[in-house]
């Protein structure tokens, strides 16, 4: 007995499910500036297809594209970049499948990298959300989901010095034309 007990604490203590992470280069960025989320499942065992949603701050960022990645990118037979809503802040049904002759996934890859584009400085949370990690016999596979904190720093980019010249040039113009017509040009006292 007391070996059946130790041999199901020892199995429930290996037996963890898979992990999904929003993970990226930084964590901070500037306005304007282009952000990269890999979205990478770790410690999963005979994946053989994948769906899952991202949520997001429309306020700061909004998604440029969601492409498919690492094993998925060459083996996958039917990669849905999902519905991207910038207005509301999620990507919905991002999803692939292997080809019917393709191994499954044991270990660690990236399923998707979503590009953002850094809109307007605050903080947000990347979390992936209403995952689903299917087997090879289309059963389910328990995981949890770990997001991710970006901070978007700065406001709206500085206008170029060029920017600066040309309406400095601009208002010169206007005020010679202006004075060109009141004749009021290099008038001389008498």
């Amino acid at each position: 007995m007391f070996l059946k007990l130790i041999a199901v604490f020892v199995m429930g203590v290996t037996a963890q499910g898979a992990t999904l992470t929003a993970t990226s280069s930084q964590t901070s960025y500037t306005v304007g500036s282009s952000v990269r989320v890999n979205l990478t499942v770790s410690n999963v065992e005979d994946l053989y297809a994948f769906q899952l949603d991202v949520s997001f701050d429309p306020a700061i960022l909004s998604v440029q594209s969601a492409d498919e990645a690492d094993y998925f990118l060459a083996n996958g037979v039917s990669f849905s970049p999902g519905l991207i809503d910038n207005s509301s802040g999620n990507i919905r049904f991002i999803a692939d499948a292997l080809r019917g002759t393709s191994s499954s996934v044991a270990g660690v890859t990236t399923l998707a990298i979503v590009t953002f584009a850094a809109s307007d400085h605050g903080r947000t949370n990347v979390v992936p959300t209403n995952i689903i990690l299917l087997d090879s016999q289309l059963s389910d596979i328990s995981v949890s989901a770990t997001g991710l904190s970006i901070d978007v720093l700065g406001t709206s980019p500085v206008p170029e010095a060029q920017t600066y010249e040309m309406v400095g040039t601009g208002i010169l113009v206007v005020t010679f034309r202006l004075c060109h017509r009141s004749r009021k040009w290099f008038v001389r006292p008498e």
